[in-house]
């Protein structure tokens, strides 16, 4: 084809799209991380790597384009990238369908002319293409982009066939297209299935439904099928499986998983005779049965799920290997459920415990056997409210009841309904749904996870009246601004988007116009209530709401256009109209864009490789290393699985040892590495076999471990308290057990250790509470980033000096951020407390320059932000200046009096309208200024010591008592 009939063929719509699908990918893939993130990004790239089932409900059609993701990559090390490409390339359609979408709706809606519906679209897909959540997600493995994708997708062609339908053009297939991109995104995540209500709305504008009752009575009819198809397909669609397993497998004696077989059969047998059979009449019925047959074609890789698990991989977290176990995982049990309508409040008192029964393979494995287990716990009626929000039971959780919900936490009555709803608009609408709306479309504060504090994750617009509710606005706390996520978009976004909301309501066919408004309500405040989310999550829940945002996305093209259309009536002059809409066009976009690239650039976060790397490094070979939870632990299976780094460590995670599926699964062998010989057999730690063993505390005995194991068999109790082993080196140890009952965890690792300490190191993490659990504290050799049972642990300073300098490799860029993640901050402070301590060491032993080039290294590795109290980095400055190194020395301490004297500032300037917080401030920042007093003054830094003294004076700031004196 010719460039010119090329040129005649690509109209402008299409040539604007295609441009923001380059500009998008060209954004993201620059900004991409190169290597795995933290949370769940090991994880998947893992699964992807080689087909291996990851945490509930396992995303399997996401699992399946990992793989195709890693066989392009050209070696192992590129695998993680590759992986991360996905979530670009994702992106980037995304943002052309939302184009897509936009211009749709606004062509739709008004009659207009195409140039200013392109504008106003592009608008809308270019903001959003920026916006702070949305570019997170599309630089890492994680499953939200290409759910959003098929969301996009799903929307685009139910627009797309009401356009045709109009015209008098369309046909089934579109619909039929939507029924299976919904089964597809049901196997990617559910949040796709949000999108339902809003294509019943689009059917009945489509068959000429007019009037707002009917279209109310249509997303009526939408909601009622999304819970019929969640509740009926999703939650309990294997339900007649599990019958006929039961029936096949225990009265029959067929082999295992032949009900699942029949029942697939069955099931597709019977949609496709219902399509034949009805397939002249071309009605409802046949209609419906299509779209059942073909979101269940959709839904179908979720038996890749079992069959993967029953090819026993590497990694096969719940080991869904059976109907059973795979209709848990499907429903996500592990994880507990939350009450919606009616459920106990937090204080209720519990009368018993609701016994359910299960089923699981026997110890054969040749047939199913019932089992008991304890479901929950059993309320009198009088302790359950109506419309719960505040159920937990935790004592973190019931503290924060008493901020949001402002109830008494100690009080013996259950809170009221208006209790109920105060803590549920304060806390599960505002705080954790509507400050990310903001952070989005107004401004974000900074990037460390909120917790309802005034310095951490809070939304401003940059306008200081009112940002004032945050506090002072003319002098700014070091952790808002010099954070590299902060952004203030002056609220432009969100102005377009509520001029949006007004043009919907005004001028627009309602009937389209709102869909954006029916997916907002859907995707945004219903979820919100739906998830009903306890206080204190340990991270940001931003990312569920992309679909919102989306919506959002949607009506800002609809107040560029309301503008764009005013400009253009109300300008005579072609130019001037052209340039004023260029400049509309670029303001949000470009707004948002310069603002969030220095927070969003991730070329040099290496972090989680890095720490997983420095791990698995300090271990000595075939160690056991015990980590505490998933960013412990998914990056460290990553490097061994994907890039194949010290696969002759075994990993075991502490905290989901006190599964079954667990157990037997460290019992089997892994790529490079063999199994655990236990002692106990895996049928005894099942679910309500041995859930705990009693220890005997008033034997004063001691015994090998190995022995207490072997009665623990007979008698399900410890013998004693009192315990000795042998490790590797021969070194034996002598522990006492803290409690009297040791959880099914705890026993399962004493188990490992009892078997393999003699050809095994024992190592666990930093945020490891393992041996501390066990009473091992006190043979804890400190390796730098990992601990290890060790008889003697006086040289361990010394013993960190070589590994140190030799094994731990950090990045040499200061480009990441550890605020996010309490596992990673523990991890980095332990880098540097590990340092120091080697420093120490060798200054002990006049070992000058070489603890010089311990600290120097670690500056390099780990920067000393100005962002953070850390005591430690006081101490690398003093031991700096022992060294002999008093120029660094000097540099260290003047950043940290820099940013002693900003946070005490800050305070005072707080003190004016909320002394209660100022005095909080400055009481937190004690400990770290008095330290940092007294090691200016022992390195003859007098004059910043001074300084710091001066400037207390001046704001009028007592440092005995910590006390404003005058505000």
């Amino acid at each position: 084809m010719h460039i010119s009939t090329l040129r005649r063929n690509i109209s402008p719509a299409d040539a604007v799209g295609w441009l923001l699908l380059c500009g998008a990918f060209a954004l993201y893939a620059s900004t991409v991380a190169p290597t795995l993130t933290l949370w769940d990004s090991g994880e998947f790239a893992l699964c992807g790597r080689w087909l291996e089932v990851g945490h509930p409900p396992g995303a399997p059609l996401y699992v399946l384009l990992l793989r195709l993701a890693t066989l392009l990559a050209p070696n192992d090390n590129t695998v993680f990238l590759f992986c991360n490409m996905l979530s670009v390339v994702s992106a980037a359609a995304t943002v052309w369908f939302i184009y897509r979408i936009s211009l749709t709706l606004i062509v739709l809606s008004v009659h207009c002319r195409e140039g200013e519906a392109i504008a106003a679209a592009a608008v809308a897909a270019a903001t959003f293409a920026v916006t702070d959540t949305f570019w997170t997600s599309a630089t890492e493995t994680e499953v939200y982009v290409p759910s959003l994708l098929l969301m996009s997708v799903t929307f685009y062609v139910s627009l797309r066939w009401l356009q045709l339908k109009q015209s008098g053009k369309a046909s089934g297939r579109h619909m039929a297209l939507v029924a299976l991109l919904l089964g597809m995104s049901a196997s990617v995540h559910l949040l796709g299935l949000l999108l339902i209500p809003c294509v019943a709305v689009i059917i009945a504008i489509g068959c000429d439904e007019h009037g707002l009752l009917r279209l109310t009575r249509a997303f009526a009819l939408g909601c009622i099928v999304l819970l019929v198809v969640y509740y009926c397909l999703i939650l309990n669609g294997l339900a007649p499986a599990e019958t006929l397993e039961l029936l096949f497998v225990n009265i029959f004696g067929l082999p295992l998983h032949s009900g699942f077989v029949v029942y697939a059969l069955l099931l597709f047998g019977a949609l496709f005779a219902m399509l034949f059979a009805t397939r002249r009449r071309r009605n409802a019925l046949h209609s419906a049965v299509l779209f059942l047959l073909l979101f269940m074609i959709g839904y179908s890789p979720v038996s890749l799920t079992i069959i993967r698990a029953c090819s026993s991989p590497s990694l096969c977290l719940d080991a869904p290997n059976n109907v059973f176990a795979l209709n848990s995982y499907v429903n996500r049990e592990q994880y507990g459920s939350r009450p919606l309508l009616k459920g106990e409040w937090y204080n209720a008192k519990p009368t018993g415990v609701n016994y359910s029964a299960s089923i699981r393979c026997n110890d054969q494995c040749d047939a199913y056997e019932t089992y008991e287990t304890a479901e929950s716990y059993a309320y009198d009626d009088a302790d359950k409210v109506f419309f719960p929000r505040m159920y937990s039971h935790e004592p973190l959780h019931a503290y924060g009841y008493s901020i949001w919900g402002e109830v008494d936490i100690n009080a013996d009555q259950p809170p009221s309904f208006a209790d109920e709803l105060r803590y549920c608009i304060s806390y599960q609408l505002n705080f954790m749904f509507i400050r990310y709306i903001l952070w989005n479309f107004v401004g974000r504060q900074n990037d460390i996870t909120g917790y309802g504090s005034a310095l951490h994750g809070n939304w401003i617009s940059g306008i200081s009246l009112i940002d004032s509710y945050l506090g002072p606005r003319d002098i700014l706390h070091p952790l808002e601004a010099d954070n590299p996520s902060r952004a203030v978009y002056f609220g432009l976004p969100l102005l377009l988007a509520l001029v949006g909301v007004v043009a919907v309501l005004r001028r627009c066919d309602r009937r389209v116009s709102t869909l954006p408004l029916l997916l907002f309500l859907i995707a945004g405040p219903c979820l919100a209530i739906y998830l009903n989310q306890p206080p204190f999550e340990p991270r940001e829940r931003d990312y569920v709401y992309l679909g919102a945002f989306m919506a959002i996305a949607l009506l800002i093209g609809f107040g560029a256009f309301a503008i764009i259309d005013i400009v253009s009536r109300k300008t005579q002059s072609w130019l001037s109209t052209t340039l004023i809409i260029i400049a509309l066009c670029l303001a949000s976009p470009m707004l948002v864009l310069l603002q969030n690239v220095r927070g969003h650039n991730r070329t040099n976060d290496t972090l989680a490789r890095d720490i997983a790397r420095a791990y698995l490094a300090h271990c000595e070979p075939n160690a056991l290393l015990i980590t505490g939870g998933d960013n412990d632990t998914y990056p460290l299976w990553a490097m061994q699985e994907v890039e194949c780094f010290r696969r002759d460590v075994r990993v075991v995670n502490f905290g989901t040892l006190a599964a079954d599926w667990n157990v037997a699964q460290l019992q089997r062998a892994m790529r490079g590495n063999n199994g655990f010989a236990m002692t106990i057999s895996p049928f005894d730690y099942r679910e309500g076999e041995l859930d705990y063993a009693v220890v005997n505390m008033n034997c004063k005995d001691t015994i090998p471990l190995h022995e207490a194991i072997n009665q623990l068999i007979s008698t399900y109790m410890l013998p004693t308290r009192y315990i000795e082993m042998i490790c590797q080196n021969g070194d034996t140890l002598h522990f006492t057990l803290p409690t009297d009952i040791i959880e099914r965890n705890q026993l399962a690792l004493l188990d490992i250790i009892a078997t393999d300490s003699l050809r095994r190191p024992i190592c666990e993490t930093a945020s490891s509470t393992a041996f501390a659990e066990l009473g091992l504290s006190a043979y804890s050799l400190d390796l730098g980033t990992v601990r290890k049972l060790a008889a003697d642990t006086t040289m361990s300073d010394l013993r960190c000096i070589d590994k140190f300098l030799t094994l731990t490799q950090l990045p040499t860029a200061s480009t990441y951020n550890i605020h996010d993640d309490h596992a990673t901050a523990l991890q980095m402070m332990q880098h540097r407390l590990t340092a120091n301590r080697a420093a120490q060491a060798a200054i002990d032993s006049c070992l000058m320059q070489t603890a010089d080039d311990i600290l120097i290294k670690s500056l390099r590795e780990e920067p000393v932000s100005v962002n953070s109290n850390d005591q430690e980095s006081i101490r690398l400055a003093e031991l700096l200046f022992r060294c002999g190194n008093t120029s660094t020395s000097r540099l260290i301490f003047r950043k940290l009096t820099e940013y002693y004297l900003r946070c005490v500032a800050y305070a005072a300037a707080t003190a004016e309208t909320k002394p209660r917080a100022a005095q909080i401030m400055l009481y937190d920042l004690a400990p770290f200024g008095q330290t940092l007093i007294d090691a200016l003054q022992r390195t003859g830094n007098n004059d910043l010591s001074n300084s710091i003294a001066a400037h207390c004076n001046t704001w009028n700031i007592d440092m005995s008592d910590n006390e404003t004196t005058d505000n």
